[in-house]
Protein backbone atom coordinates (compact mmCIF):
# COMPACT_ATOMS: atom_id res chain seq x y z
CA UNK A 1 0.00 0.00 0.00
CA UNK A 2 0.91 3.63 -0.94
CA UNK A 3 0.26 5.17 3.27
CA UNK A 4 2.60 1.70 4.50
CA UNK A 5 -0.14 0.56 6.16
CA UNK A 6 -0.68 -2.98 5.95
CA UNK A 7 -3.38 -4.56 3.42
CA UNK A 8 -6.12 -6.56 5.23
CA UNK A 9 -5.58 -10.18 4.87
CA UNK A 10 -8.29 -12.13 2.75
CA UNK A 11 -9.04 -15.58 1.99
CA UNK A 12 -8.18 -16.41 -1.88
CA UNK A 13 -7.62 -19.44 -3.60
CA UNK A 14 -3.78 -20.42 -4.13
CA UNK A 15 -2.05 -20.56 -7.53
CA UNK A 16 -2.39 -23.57 -9.59
CA UNK A 17 0.89 -24.76 -8.05
CA UNK A 18 -0.07 -24.14 -4.72
CA UNK A 19 2.79 -21.24 -3.54
CA UNK A 20 3.08 -18.22 -4.69
CA UNK A 21 5.07 -17.29 -8.09
CA UNK A 22 8.64 -17.52 -8.09
CA UNK A 23 9.58 -14.00 -9.17
CA UNK A 24 10.18 -11.66 -6.88
CA UNK A 25 8.72 -8.39 -6.78
CA UNK A 26 10.37 -4.98 -7.87
CA UNK A 27 10.66 -1.77 -6.56
CA UNK A 28 7.44 -0.54 -8.47
CA UNK A 29 5.71 -3.57 -7.48
CA UNK A 30 6.30 -3.19 -4.12
CA UNK A 31 4.19 -0.04 -3.74
CA UNK A 32 1.84 -1.23 -6.23
CA UNK A 33 -1.16 -3.84 -5.03
CA UNK A 34 1.47 -6.97 -5.73
CA UNK A 35 0.43 -10.65 -5.56
CA UNK A 36 2.52 -10.59 -2.27
CA UNK A 37 0.01 -8.79 -0.42
CA UNK A 38 -2.96 -10.66 -1.17
CA UNK A 39 -1.50 -14.00 0.28
CA UNK A 40 -2.58 -14.77 3.95
CA UNK A 41 0.91 -15.73 5.07
CA UNK A 42 3.35 -14.20 7.45
CA UNK A 43 6.55 -15.12 5.69
CA UNK A 44 5.77 -13.51 2.42
CA UNK A 45 4.48 -10.10 3.99
CA UNK A 46 8.14 -10.16 5.58
CA UNK A 47 9.26 -11.13 2.17
CA UNK A 48 7.63 -8.00 0.81
CA UNK A 49 8.60 -5.87 3.35
CA UNK A 50 12.25 -6.92 2.96
CA UNK A 51 12.21 -5.91 -0.58
CA UNK A 52 10.79 -2.54 0.61
CA UNK A 53 13.75 -2.17 3.18
CA UNK A 54 16.55 -2.77 0.60
CA UNK A 55 14.72 -0.51 -1.98
CA UNK A 56 14.29 2.23 0.32
CA UNK A 57 18.02 1.76 1.40
CA UNK A 58 18.99 1.87 -1.95
CA UNK A 59 16.87 5.02 -2.96
CA UNK A 60 18.10 7.06 0.27
CA UNK A 61 21.56 6.11 -0.85
CA UNK A 62 21.35 8.03 -4.02
CA UNK A 63 20.02 10.85 -2.30
CA UNK A 64 22.89 11.20 0.00
CA UNK A 65 25.58 10.50 -3.05
CA UNK A 66 23.60 13.57 -4.75
CA UNK A 67 23.43 15.92 -1.67
CA UNK A 68 27.29 15.14 -0.84
CA UNK A 69 28.32 15.71 -4.55
CA UNK A 70 26.26 19.18 -4.17
CA UNK A 71 28.09 19.92 -1.20
CA UNK A 72 31.54 19.03 -1.68
CA UNK A 73 34.73 21.74 -1.20
CA UNK A 74 36.10 20.31 -4.49
CA UNK A 75 33.19 21.73 -6.58
CA UNK A 76 34.38 24.70 -8.88
CA UNK A 77 36.73 26.12 -11.65
CA UNK A 78 39.98 25.50 -11.61
CA UNK A 79 42.91 26.84 -14.30
CA UNK A 80 45.47 23.86 -14.55
CA UNK A 81 49.42 25.18 -14.90
CA UNK A 82 50.78 23.61 -18.32
CA UNK A 83 53.30 26.57 -18.77
CA UNK A 84 52.71 28.18 -22.35
CA UNK A 85 51.10 31.31 -21.05
CA UNK A 86 49.06 32.22 -24.35
CA UNK A 87 45.02 31.60 -25.02
CA UNK A 88 45.87 28.40 -26.98
CA UNK A 89 47.83 26.54 -23.85
CA UNK A 90 44.99 27.61 -21.40
CA UNK A 91 43.75 24.29 -19.47
CA UNK A 92 40.77 24.41 -17.28
CA UNK A 93 39.08 21.36 -14.82
CA UNK A 94 35.43 22.48 -13.88
CA UNK A 95 33.83 20.00 -11.66
CA UNK A 96 30.01 20.05 -12.02
CA UNK A 97 27.98 19.16 -8.64
CA UNK A 98 26.07 16.77 -10.75
CA UNK A 99 29.24 14.03 -10.22
CA UNK A 100 30.45 14.98 -13.52
CA UNK A 101 33.57 16.69 -14.28
CA UNK A 102 35.28 18.49 -17.75
CA UNK A 103 38.59 18.95 -18.90
CA UNK A 104 38.58 22.08 -21.43
CA UNK A 105 41.40 23.06 -23.67
CA UNK A 106 41.72 24.55 -27.01
CA UNK A 107 39.36 22.83 -29.54
CA UNK A 108 38.24 19.89 -27.27
CA UNK A 109 37.29 18.45 -23.95
CA UNK A 110 37.52 15.40 -21.61
CA UNK A 111 34.82 14.65 -19.76
CA UNK A 112 34.46 11.75 -16.63
CA UNK A 113 32.88 11.62 -13.33
CA UNK A 114 34.07 12.41 -9.70
CA UNK A 115 33.67 11.55 -6.11
CA UNK A 116 34.54 12.18 -3.01
CA UNK A 117 36.38 9.71 -1.16
CA UNK A 118 35.64 8.53 2.67
CA UNK A 119 39.50 9.85 3.32
CA UNK A 120 37.87 13.59 2.25
CA UNK A 121 40.37 13.29 -0.91
CA UNK A 122 39.01 13.52 -4.70
CA UNK A 123 38.63 10.79 -7.67
CA UNK A 124 38.06 11.63 -10.95
CA UNK A 125 37.66 8.94 -13.39
CA UNK A 126 38.13 9.86 -17.33
CA UNK A 127 35.37 8.52 -20.02
CA UNK A 128 36.32 6.07 -22.76
CA UNK A 129 34.83 4.41 -25.33
CA UNK A 130 37.32 1.75 -26.88
CA UNK A 131 35.02 2.12 -30.45
CA UNK A 132 36.98 3.21 -33.07
CA UNK A 133 33.95 4.51 -35.55
CA UNK A 134 30.76 5.89 -35.25
CA UNK A 135 28.17 5.90 -38.08
CA UNK A 136 25.15 7.92 -37.70
CA UNK A 137 22.78 8.61 -40.80
CA UNK A 138 19.56 10.64 -41.33
CA UNK A 139 16.86 10.85 -44.45
CA UNK A 140 17.56 14.47 -46.63
CA UNK A 141 15.25 15.47 -49.15
CA UNK A 142 17.26 17.85 -50.11
CA UNK A 143 19.56 14.79 -51.84
CA UNK A 144 17.63 12.65 -54.86
CA UNK A 145 19.50 10.25 -56.29
CA UNK A 146 22.51 10.20 -54.45
CA UNK A 147 24.38 9.66 -50.79
CA UNK A 148 26.46 11.82 -49.16
CA UNK A 149 28.99 10.64 -46.45
CA UNK A 150 30.75 13.17 -43.83
CA UNK A 151 33.80 12.76 -42.23
CA UNK A 152 34.63 13.91 -39.01
CA UNK A 153 37.49 13.49 -36.88
CA UNK A 154 39.81 11.58 -39.89
CA UNK A 155 42.45 14.02 -41.07
CA UNK A 156 45.47 12.66 -39.44
CA UNK A 157 45.50 10.10 -42.40
CA UNK A 158 44.99 6.94 -39.93
CA UNK A 159 41.38 6.27 -41.12
CA UNK A 160 40.71 3.83 -44.12
CA UNK A 161 37.53 3.84 -45.99
CA UNK A 162 35.84 1.02 -48.54
CA UNK A 163 32.52 1.75 -50.26
CA UNK A 164 31.21 -1.49 -51.24
CA UNK A 165 28.36 -1.78 -54.26
CA UNK A 166 28.19 -5.58 -53.78
CA UNK A 167 28.19 -7.78 -50.46
CA UNK A 168 31.98 -8.44 -48.82
CA UNK A 169 34.84 -6.93 -48.16
CA UNK A 170 37.05 -6.93 -51.75
CA UNK A 171 40.81 -6.16 -49.70
CA UNK A 172 41.00 -2.38 -50.76
CA UNK A 173 40.77 0.54 -48.82
CA UNK A 174 41.62 3.81 -49.28
CA UNK A 175 43.09 6.72 -46.73
CA UNK A 176 40.11 9.01 -46.45
CA UNK A 177 43.02 11.88 -45.96
CA UNK A 178 46.42 12.00 -47.00
CA UNK A 179 48.54 11.09 -44.25
CA UNK A 180 51.59 13.68 -45.89
CA UNK A 181 49.64 16.64 -46.75
CA UNK A 182 49.69 19.76 -44.25
CA UNK A 183 46.86 21.46 -45.96
CA UNK A 184 43.60 19.43 -47.45
CA UNK A 185 40.98 20.16 -49.92
CA UNK A 186 37.98 21.95 -48.92
CA UNK A 187 35.67 20.27 -47.52
CA UNK A 188 35.37 16.73 -45.81
CA UNK A 189 32.44 15.34 -47.44
CA UNK A 190 32.15 12.65 -50.63
CA UNK A 191 28.62 12.00 -52.53
CA UNK A 192 28.22 9.20 -54.13
CA UNK A 193 25.66 7.26 -56.49
CA UNK A 194 22.86 5.54 -54.73
CA UNK A 195 23.14 2.72 -57.09
CA UNK A 196 26.58 2.06 -56.15
CA UNK A 197 27.06 1.69 -52.41
CA UNK A 198 25.48 -0.49 -50.64
CA UNK A 199 27.53 -1.27 -47.53
CA UNK A 200 30.58 0.89 -45.64
CA UNK A 201 33.86 -0.59 -44.54
CA UNK A 202 36.16 1.19 -42.12
CA UNK A 203 39.68 0.96 -40.33
CA UNK A 204 42.42 2.46 -38.28
CA UNK A 205 45.64 2.14 -38.73
CA UNK A 206 47.94 4.36 -37.26
CA UNK A 207 50.81 3.00 -36.93
CA UNK A 208 52.85 6.01 -35.09
CA UNK A 209 49.92 5.92 -32.67
CA UNK A 210 50.34 2.50 -32.21
CA UNK A 211 53.98 2.30 -31.38
CA UNK A 212 53.58 5.30 -28.85
CA UNK A 213 50.62 3.70 -27.12
CA UNK A 214 52.07 0.17 -27.30
CA UNK A 215 52.18 -0.52 -23.19
CA UNK A 216 48.36 0.89 -22.84
CA UNK A 217 47.08 0.19 -26.08
CA UNK A 218 44.08 -2.72 -25.79
CA UNK A 219 45.22 -5.28 -27.80
CA UNK A 220 42.04 -6.09 -29.47
CA UNK A 221 41.66 -2.73 -31.25
CA UNK A 222 44.03 -3.55 -33.62
CA UNK A 223 43.10 -4.46 -36.73
CA UNK A 224 39.87 -4.15 -36.45
CA UNK A 225 37.33 -3.95 -39.73
CA UNK A 226 33.83 -1.94 -38.59
CA UNK A 227 30.82 -2.91 -41.39
CA UNK A 228 28.15 -0.73 -41.76
CA UNK A 229 25.05 -1.42 -44.43
CA UNK A 230 24.20 1.24 -46.05
CA UNK A 231 20.57 1.49 -45.75
CA UNK A 232 18.65 3.01 -48.69
CA UNK A 233 15.93 4.32 -46.22
CA UNK A 234 19.05 6.98 -45.13
CA UNK A 235 21.24 9.46 -47.82
CA UNK A 236 23.13 11.52 -45.34
CA UNK A 237 25.91 9.85 -43.37
CA UNK A 238 28.04 10.74 -40.31
CA UNK A 239 31.25 9.57 -39.81
CA UNK A 240 33.27 9.59 -36.65
CA UNK A 241 36.60 8.89 -35.98
CA UNK A 242 36.98 8.23 -32.27
CA UNK A 243 40.80 9.04 -31.55
CA UNK A 244 41.12 7.92 -27.76
CA UNK A 245 39.84 4.69 -28.17
CA UNK A 246 43.14 3.38 -28.62
CA UNK A 247 44.34 4.86 -25.40
CA UNK A 248 43.86 4.33 -21.60
CA UNK A 249 41.54 6.66 -19.77
CA UNK A 250 43.79 9.25 -17.42
CA UNK A 251 42.71 8.92 -13.51
CA UNK A 252 43.11 10.92 -10.59
CA UNK A 253 43.42 11.05 -6.66
CA UNK A 254 43.23 14.43 -5.96
CA UNK A 255 43.83 16.70 -2.21
CA UNK A 256 44.46 20.44 -1.29
CA UNK A 257 47.95 21.05 -0.75
CA UNK A 258 48.62 25.00 0.11
CA UNK A 259 45.64 25.93 -1.14
CA UNK A 260 45.63 24.81 -4.33
CA UNK A 261 44.42 21.22 -5.50
CA UNK A 262 47.08 18.35 -6.81
CA UNK A 263 45.93 16.01 -9.00
CA UNK A 264 48.14 12.49 -8.34
CA UNK A 265 47.79 10.19 -11.73
CA UNK A 266 47.61 6.93 -11.74
CA UNK A 267 48.07 4.09 -14.17
CA UNK A 268 49.67 4.87 -17.17
CA UNK A 269 49.70 8.65 -16.59
CA UNK A 270 51.26 9.07 -13.25
CA UNK A 271 52.44 12.95 -13.50
CA UNK A 272 50.97 15.41 -10.92
CA UNK A 273 48.82 18.45 -11.85
CA UNK A 274 48.92 21.40 -10.32
CA UNK A 275 44.72 22.77 -10.08
CA UNK A 276 44.86 26.35 -9.02
CA UNK A 277 43.26 29.53 -8.79
CA UNK A 278 39.83 28.03 -7.62
CA UNK A 279 36.50 29.99 -8.29
CA UNK A 280 33.25 29.47 -8.25
CA UNK A 281 30.94 27.70 -10.61
CA UNK A 282 27.95 30.22 -11.65
CA UNK A 283 24.87 28.70 -12.66
CA UNK A 284 25.04 29.78 -16.43
CA UNK A 285 28.48 28.72 -16.54
CA UNK A 286 27.32 24.77 -15.25
CA UNK A 287 24.24 25.10 -17.91
CA UNK A 288 26.25 25.58 -20.97
CA UNK A 289 29.02 22.86 -19.84
CA UNK A 290 26.41 20.37 -19.06
CA UNK A 291 25.30 20.94 -23.00
CA UNK A 292 29.00 20.93 -24.32
CA UNK A 293 29.86 17.70 -22.27
CA UNK A 294 26.38 16.12 -24.41
CA UNK A 295 28.16 17.16 -27.27
CA UNK A 296 31.43 16.82 -27.40
CA UNK A 297 32.65 14.74 -24.50
CA UNK A 298 32.48 11.07 -22.73
CA UNK A 299 30.50 8.77 -25.09
CA UNK A 300 28.73 8.59 -28.00
CA UNK A 301 25.12 8.70 -27.78
CA UNK A 302 22.13 7.35 -29.87
CA UNK A 303 22.24 10.31 -31.61
CA UNK A 304 23.68 12.83 -33.19
CA UNK A 305 23.20 16.87 -33.81
CA UNK A 306 24.45 19.06 -37.11
CA UNK A 307 23.56 22.69 -37.91
CA UNK A 308 22.46 23.12 -41.10
CA UNK A 309 22.45 26.47 -43.36
CA UNK A 310 19.21 27.13 -45.09
CA UNK A 311 17.28 29.98 -46.52
CA UNK A 312 15.41 30.87 -42.72
CA UNK A 313 18.91 30.68 -41.19
CA UNK A 314 20.62 28.18 -39.10
CA UNK A 315 18.67 24.84 -38.71
CA UNK A 316 19.48 21.58 -36.28
CA UNK A 317 19.05 18.01 -37.99
CA UNK A 318 19.13 14.91 -35.76
CA UNK A 319 21.43 11.98 -37.51
CA UNK A 320 20.43 8.60 -35.79
CA UNK A 321 23.26 5.66 -34.72
CA UNK A 322 23.90 2.77 -37.04
CA UNK A 323 24.98 -0.38 -35.80
CA UNK A 324 28.03 -1.94 -37.51
CA UNK A 325 29.88 -5.38 -36.80
CA UNK A 326 33.43 -5.76 -36.56
CA UNK A 327 35.90 -8.68 -37.59
CA UNK A 328 39.90 -8.84 -37.45
CA UNK A 329 41.33 -8.08 -40.64
CA UNK A 330 44.65 -9.33 -42.20
CA UNK A 331 46.50 -6.09 -43.39
CA UNK A 332 49.06 -8.22 -45.50
CA UNK A 333 46.30 -8.81 -47.80
CA UNK A 334 44.88 -5.25 -47.99
CA UNK A 335 45.65 -3.13 -50.71
CA UNK A 336 45.61 0.69 -50.03
CA UNK A 337 44.94 3.02 -53.01
CA UNK A 338 44.94 6.55 -53.07
CA UNK A 339 42.79 8.69 -50.77
CA UNK A 340 39.17 10.16 -50.58
CA UNK A 341 40.49 13.26 -50.13
CA UNK A 342 44.00 14.03 -52.25
CA UNK A 343 46.48 16.72 -49.84
CA UNK A 344 46.82 20.39 -51.81
CA UNK A 345 50.05 21.57 -52.03
CA UNK A 346 51.06 24.25 -49.07
CA UNK A 347 50.27 27.60 -49.82
CA UNK A 348 53.93 29.11 -49.41
CA UNK A 349 54.56 26.88 -52.36
CA UNK A 350 52.33 27.97 -54.95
Amino acid sequence: MEDGRTAPRKKLPPPASGRAPAQSAGPDEVYAESEIFRYDCPILLLGAFTHMKRFMILVCGIFQNIAASAASKYIGNYSIDIGGGDAMSAVHLHILPSGKYAVTYFGGMQTGVWQELPNGKLQLQQDHDPVYFYVYARQNSALKDSIKFNFDNCAEGSAKVAFAAKKGFSNTLRPVFSPDGRRYSEGNEVSLPASEVTALYLLENNEFKKKLHEAERPRTLDNLLYSFPVDKKYNDYKIILNKAASQQPSNYVGEFVDGNLLLYGTGPYPETINCREKRELREEERKELEEMMQVYGGRYGSQAQATEHANDGPVKVVYQRLKGTTQAVNLGAVTFIKPLFPAEAPADSR
